[in-house]
């Protein structure tokens, strides 16, 4: 199965935002291997779908994620796991 096949818990009411739970289930993807360096995330649109979520919750997730130097982004390509 996948990882996003999987079904990534998203607590709506537990006071911590959305944006941060997307954050800590990427981290711990990359932590124990389920995500490699160079493995493509889903889109933003793709995601949100999943999910449920609104689009730009996810675009701030990845946002930060890039930020914190877990992923890098490819104008026109996607976003990658960072080596």
């Amino acid at each position: 199965m996948s990882l996003w096949q999987e079904a990534w818990a998203l607590e709506f009411h537990s006071g911590i935002p959305v944006y941060r739970q997307i954050i800590h289930h990427v981290q711990a993807a990359v932590a124990d291997g389920r995500l490699k360096p160079g493995d493509q995330l889903p889109t933003i649109r793709a995601l949100h779908e999943k999910l449920k979520v609104n689009p730009n919750t996810v675009a701030r997730a990845y946002r930060e994620l890039q930020h914190l130097g877990v992923i890098a982004a490819e104008q026109g390509s996607g976003c990658f796991v960072a080596p």
